[in-house]
């Protein structure tokens, strides 16, 4: 509706110069076009601002162990620049466990800036806004509120428990399953490794893909051989979702052992004629 349009229904109240009543039609239309203008926003015209990332795999709600990530700011129109109540600036970023660096614009209405967690050995999850009225348009219309960006950096190495199917030491021709329970669920690629470094006579074991039981278990079936010693185990390989390689060393069955040798007996022959022993011992 324009304002032209806004007469035309009043002719015959001119005619009839009812001015009381056209004044109260008139109101009563010019807010019905107030109103319908700020639905639409287009009276209103306030700038808005959207907040992702372009590091790759980063998006609202997601969790990587990206040491930082580079966010990107897009303004729906050019802000105004000189005054720190007109223009967008860094210090317009609002953050909660990390921080802002390296800001600068890219053009009139892109902005870019590198955020880091404040921790780089635990969860940590952030959140970035830009509130209301951090900067105007070209007409002195304030920005409404972003849309909240959600990241968590995920700095944990995931570890692994190791059982066995059977209690050692083991002997020759067994099969003994190895089971390595993680921390938390393993991505499918790379798949988990287990290594056996070989001690006091036993062979090493080169490193092997496991075989995935879940997203938290795998196993190894480990052929005994016929000898004695110590086997340590450990996972090389794996990783989990957000891409924290687990840690080689188990937190607990590391180390098992390996028994081939048969009993021995020993023999005691005593000669009466000059009191001399012989022993012999044989297996």
């Amino acid at each position: 509706m324009t304002l032209n349009n806004l007469f035309i229904p009043f002719k015959n109240i001119f005619k009839a110069r009812d001015f009381s009543l056209y004044l109260s039609l008139l109101i009563a239309s010019l807010l019905s076009l107030s109103f319908s203008s700020f639905e639409n926003n287009s009276l209103v015209g306030a700038p808005t601002i959207t907040i992702e990332s372009s590091t790759a795999g980063v998006s609202d709600g997601s969790t990587t162990n990206d040491s930082s990530i580079v966010l990107v700011f897009t303004l729906s129109e050019a802000d105004v620049n000189g005054s720190e109540l007109t223009e967008f600036q860094a210090n317009d970023i609002t953050v909660l466990n990390g921080a802002i660096s390296n800001f600068q614009a890219n053009s009139e209405t892109e902005y870019i800036a590198t955020f880091t967690p404040s921790s780089s050995s635990s969860n940590v999850e952030t959140t970035i806004d830009v509130y209301g009225y951090s900067f105007t348009d070209s007409t002195g219309d304030y920005n409404t509120d972003s849309e909240q960006f959600n990241w968590t950096y995920d700095g944990i190495a995931p570890t692994a428990a190791i059982t066995y199917s059977s209690s050692g030491p083991y002997t020759s021709g067994q099969a003994v399953t190895i089971t390595a329970t993680f921390s938390e669920p393993i991505a499918d690629s790379p798949v988990p490794e287990i290594t056996i470094t070989g001690s006091d006579g036993l062979s090493t074991t080169a490193s092997t893909n496991m075989t995935k039981s879940s997203s938290t278990a795998y196993t190894y079936t480990y052929s005994v051989p016929n000898e004695t010693g110590s086997g340590a185990i450990t996972i090389t390989d794996g990783t989990d979702l957000p891409g924290n390689n687990v840690t080689a060393t188990p937190t607990s069955g590391a180390t098992f052992s390996v028994d081939n040798t048969g009993p021995t007996i020993s023999v005691a022959v005593t000669n009466n004629d000059d009191s001399s022993t012989i022993n012999n011992t044989s297996p």
